[in-house]
């Protein structure tokens, strides 16, 4: 969780109130170093630029499915941004810590482990401005460790730019200012098992219902109950607290959020096996969340969410939930 909350004190205590936040989405390959084999990745981005050089980022990375790995996890890196002076050009070194989530086998048949380790996350980006505020880049990732795969990937992407100087307000017009502090949203959707099967939930089997508080323009406070659903070797449902980094556009209509903090669930036991336990655990876990927003109207507003419960009994899952907010 160290990454996040790192950036969080970055965003709140570091930069000007006027500096630009970035939003991007890339995809692309990924083969690990030294040898053929290949899989897909791809990469979520918040980027907080403090200056027209420094740039602190946030992201999730997935390195795809490579043979005996299933990884991803969320990364924090410095960037250092050379601007071209004849064009839009920009190109940037990014390096940090990359803190991973790895599903590999566990000697027997269908036996898995979830394993995590911190590894170091350098990348190159070249990216280009367009019309509307939206840029293209190509990036490319090196992910270096003692254990586990090396790898190396190639993405393209698009971003686009949020928050500096709010435009000026006309009839009609919303301002972060209009933005109401109390938020309760009631969410459905699906959980997948991290493990070498992904097994998954039926769509709206998992449900959560999620109180909000905005506590400063880019900092939120948030307690959710979340049920996961009915998969066998992971029916959870329980309480998470957590503190948000949050983004919004200049007319208040987009919101983009990540999250991280503790998360305390009830475990139930297998009904399957022959001789089920009969106690119900009580288990501490941590859990990482993103969240898109869209102000739809009035108080209501539409959300996207995902999250990664963070385990240490290989039960590691993630929650992806989408519903409807109340805001007032």
């Amino acid at each position: 969780m160290r990454p996040l909350l790192m950036l969080l004190f970055l965003a709140v205590a570091g930069g000007p109130s006027g500096s630009a936040q970035e939003v991007s989405a890339a995809l692309g390959r990924l083969h690990v170093i030294g040898a053929r084999e290949a899989t897909y990745t791809w990469q979520m981005m918040y980027m907080h630029h403090f200056s027209p050089v420094w740039s602190g980022s946030f992201s999730w990375l997935n390195e795809g499915h490579l043979d005996g790995h299933h990884r991803d996890g969320a990364a924090l890196q410095a960037w250092r941004f050379h601007r071209m002076e004849q064009n839009s050009l920009r190109l940037g070194a990014g390096l940090g810590i990359y803190r991973n989530f790895d599903t590999t086998p566990a000697g027997e048949a269908d036996a898995y482990q979830n394993d995590h380790g911190v590894k170091t996350l350098v990348s190159l980006r070249a990216q280009y401005g367009f019309a509307g505020g939206w840029e293209g880049f190509v990036q490319l990732n090196r992910v270096l460790g003692s254990s586990g795969p090396r790898t190396q990937s190639s993405l393209v992407g698009v971003s686009t730019r949020f928050g500096g100087p709010a435009p000026a307000r006309g009839a009609g017009s919303r301002t972060h200012a209009d933005d109401p502090p109390n938020e309760l949203a009631f969410l459905f959707g699906r959980t997948i098992l991290n493990s070498m099967e992904s097994e998954t939930t039926e769509f709206l089997q998992s449900f959560a219902v999620d109180y909000r508080r905005r506590l400063t323009r880019h900092l939120d406070l948030s307690v959710a109950y979340c049920d996961e659903g009915g998969i066998v070797a992971a029916r959870r449902d329980g309480v998470a607290v957590q503190l948000w980094l949050t983004t919004r556009s200049a007319d208040g209509d987009w919101m983009l959020s990540f999250g991280v903090g503790p998360y305390l669930s009830r475990t139930f036991p297998d009904r399957d096996k022959p001789d089920p336990p009969d106690t119900v655990n009580i288990r501490g876990s941590g859990r990482y969340s993103m969240v898109a927003g869209r102000h739809l109207g009035g108080h209501w507003g539409v959300r996207l969410q995902w999250n990664r419960t963070v385990t240490l009994d290989d039960r590691d899952t993630d929650v992806l939930l989408t519903g409807l907010a109340y805001s007032w």
